[in-house]
Order: structure tokens, then C-alpha cells, then sequence
């Protein structure tokens, strides 16, 4: 199936998401990692992590990711069991495309801090949620301010929706621990499928301009909204349901999954 003629067609999407939505089509891909941790408070440090780094080629990010989990078994126990030189330490030769052991270290003193003052990442993420939101953009908005200095270059592992940043990423982090089917393992049952937003990567944006989905000229916040209210039209109670399913570079190319493929 060629990308140019996967059509906005509940009918279409259905038959994708029921033949392609399996755990067989993950690999390659940073999901992968969070199947190896039962315990929800390591799985969503991974999925934060994994997420995080999801930028470059597949095949660099499962060597970073790969790297980065070697260091630290145990999630949660290595975040708030070891002090922030030891982190600095047992990070420093890191580098992943922009990203280097300086700013990495600081990332994962973030996220020990939040550990300390929340117990979790979803207890925080939570402590931003409004009586009456309707989508994550407020906690988007809140968590990722906690993140501000994690700095390098201008490069930020964490974007700042307030600068219309897609916000790919961290929306794909919460579509793995929303929602629960073969594919994503879920686990943040406080949070709907519903107020989820459509990680918006290359793949997305282009599925949207090809079915006049979004007006936006570049991948923005606005465009990803764009997108969501769309699928919302098909799939009210859960519009990122397609995601993983559109995103697979071997459904639109009728071929098996390339290690060399480009993540958005």
C-alpha cells in the first residue's frame, strides 16, 4: 500500500488497525522497551526516556535506548537511590545526535526530582490536570515547564508547547501509557483516550495534508489539533487509535519494517 493513497476512511483505518495493530509490527521501534518492565513506575521512566529520544534513525535510537537502560536496570531504584553525581557520572561519555551527557544528566536529575516530590511521573503529570480539561494540553503545559533547563545548544529534549512545538514526542509517550491494546501496554488509567493528542510526526502531517485534514504549512500544536479533531470525528472516545498503524513505513511500502528508517 503506497503512502499517497491511505485515504481518511474509517472503513480503511478499521481494516488497518485490526490487520497491522500487534505486537508482531513494533520492533524496530523505542516502544519495544517498555514490554521488558511489568512494574508501571519503571515501565513509565522508560516510556518517558524512550520517548524522549525518539528522534534520528530507529536503528541509532535502539542503540542509544539499548545504552541508556544497561546503566539502569531498575528504573526507579537507580533514579532515587543514587545521588546526582553518580548520575553525571555514569552518563557523561552519552551522546545521541543533539543530545549530550551534560544536558542528559540533567534530564535524568529532572526526573529523580520528580520521583522525589511526587512518588511518579503520572502522580506529576496529574498534578496539572484540570476539573473539566478536555484534552493533555494543560498537564503538556506544566510538566514540560518543570524541564526547562535541560538545555544544550538551543536543542531541548523537552519542547515548550507555549512555542507551538507538535509536541510529538511527549504526545506519543502518553499514547503508550493512555492507552491499552496489543500495542500500547497503557497503565495511566486516571487519563482518557479521548483527551489524547496525535503525536505529530512527519508521516501524520503529510497523512493530514493528503486528505485536507490540516491547513497549517509546517508540523505545529495547531496542526496536530487539527489532526486529533479529525480522527475524533471517526474514533470519538479514542482519536490517536490509528496511529501506530499509519506510522508503520511497512503497510505503506507493502515491505518489512527498514532499520534505517528516519523517526519524525
Amino acid at each position: 500500500m503506497n503512502e499517497t493513497f491511505l485515504r481518511f476512511d474509517k472503513k480503511v483505518l478499521e481494516a488497518l488497525y485490526a490487520k497491522y495493530n500487534k505486537r508482531e509490527y513494533v520492533s524496530p521501534d523505542p516502544l519495544q522497551f517498555l514490554y521488558n518492565f511489568k512494574d508501571i513506575r519503571d515501565r513509565e521512566i522508560v516510556g518517558f526516556i524512550s520517548a524522549t529520544l525518539a528522534y534520528g534513525r530507529v536503528d541509532m535510537i535502539l542503540k542509544t535506548l539499548t545504552w541508556v537502560f544497561e546503566r539502569m536496570e531498575h528504573p526507579k531504584d537507580y533514579l532515587t537511590s543514587e545521588s546526582t553525581s553518580r548520575i553525571e557520572r555514569d552518563f557523561s561519555s552519552f551522546k545521541h545526535r543533539f543530545t549530550k551527557g551534560k544536558s542528559f544528566s540533567k534530564f535524568l536529575i529532572t526526573i529523580k526530582e520528580i520521583l522525589e516530590g511526587y512518588g511518579s511521573i503520572k502522580s506529576c503529570f496529574l498534578s496539572f490536570l484540570r476539573p473539566g480539561d478536555r484534552t493533555v494540553l494543560n498537564p503538556l503545559y506544566g510538566f514540560s515547564k518543570l524541564f526547562k533547563d535541560c538545555r544544550e545548544n538551543s536543542w531541548c529534549l523537552v519542547p515548550d508547547p507555549g512555542k507551538n512545538s507538535p509536541m510529538k514526542r511527549m504526545n506519543l509517550f502518553l499514547r503508550w501509557m493512555v492507552r491499552e491494546d496489543e500495542v500500547d501496554p497503557g497503565g495511566w488509567n486516571e487519563i482518557r483516550p479521548s483527551m489524547l493528542i496525535v503525536p505529530l510526526d512527519v508521516h501524520m502531517y503529510r497523512f493530514g495534508i493528503r486528505n485536507g485534514l490540516i491547513k497549517g504549512k509546517t508540523p505545529s500544536l495547531r496542526a496536530a489539533f487539527e489532526l486529533t479533531e479529525a480522527f475524533r470525528l471517526v474514533s470519538p472516545q479514542d482519536p490517536v487509535k490509528y496511529d501506530f498503524v499509519i506510522t508503520r513505513p511497512g503497510i505503506w511500502a507493502n515491505s518489512s519494517l527498514k532499520e534505517g528508517y528516519e523517526l519524525g
